[in-house]
C-alpha cells in the first residue's frame, strides 16, 4: 500500500499538529500549571501543620512530665513538712551537738537566740562560737546545710588565732527552720 499525500495534505496534517500541540501547552499552561502550584502550596502546608502536629505532641509529653515532676515535688514537699521538728531549743542542742562529734569539733560556746517569724516558718537561732582549723569547718558547715530539717549558718566571721596558724576562732549563726504549727 503506497500512500501518496499531497502538499497541501501534509500542511494540513502538520497544521493540525502544531495546533493540537498549542492547545495542549493551553491546557498544561492555563489549566494543569495553576492546579500543580497549587498541590505545591498545599504539600508545603502540609509539611507545616505536621512540623505543628509534632511540636504539639512534643509539648503534651512535656506537660505530662511537668505534671508528673510537679506531683513528685508535692509528696517531697510533703514530706519535709511532716517531718520538721517543733521549735525546741534542745533538739537544736543535740543535734549541733551530734553534728560537732561527727566531724571532730568542740564548742567554746553556743546560745540560742530565740526564735523569729519569718514568713510561714520559724527560724530558731543560735550563735556558736569554736576553734578549728578550715578542714573541720568546712566538714562540719556541709553535713549542717545538708542534713533534715532545714538548718542553714546565716552567718560567720572567722579570725586568726595568733599562737596557733592551723586553728581559728569561728563564730557561726546557725538558723533552724520550723513550720509555724510545728509539724
Amino acid at each position: 500500500m503506497n500512500l501518496k499525500l499531497s502538499k497541501e495534505q501534509i500542511e494540513k496534517i502538520i497544521l493540525g499538529a502544531i495546533g493540537g500541540l498549542v492547545v495542549l501547552l493551553v491546557i498544561l499552561n492555563y489549566v494543569l500549571a495553576p492546579r500543580l502550584k497549587r498541590i505545591r502550596s498545599l504539600k508545603e502546608d502540609i509539611q507545616g501543620a505536621e512540623e505543628k502536629i509534632n511540636t504539639a505532641k512534643a509539648d503534651i509529653e512535656g506537660v505530662s512530665q511537668l505534671k508528673t515532676d510537679l506531683s513528685k515535688m508535692g509528696e517531697k514537699s510533703k514530706k519535709y513538712r511532716e517531718n520538721m521538728p517543733k521549735p525546741d531549743p534542745d533538739w537544736l542542742l543535740n543535734r549541733l551537738n551530734s553534728l560537732a562529734e561527727e566531724t571532730g569539733i568542740n564548742f567554746n560556746k553556743m546560745e540560742p537566740l530565740g526564735s523569729v517569724k519569718k514568713g510561714k516558718y520559724f527560724v530558731q537561732e543560735m550563735d556558736i562560737e569554736l576553734i578549728t582549723d578550715y578542714h573541720s569547718l568546712g566538714k562540719f558547715i556541709n553535713k549542717l546545710e545538708n542534713s533534715s530539717p532545714f538548718l542553714r549558718v546565716t552567718d560567720l566571721s572567722i579570725l586568726k588565732k595568733e599562737d596557733d596558724v592551723l586553728r581559728h576562732y569561728i563564730k557561726l549563726k546557725i538558723g533552724a527552720y520550723f513550720t509555724e504549727s510545728g509539724t
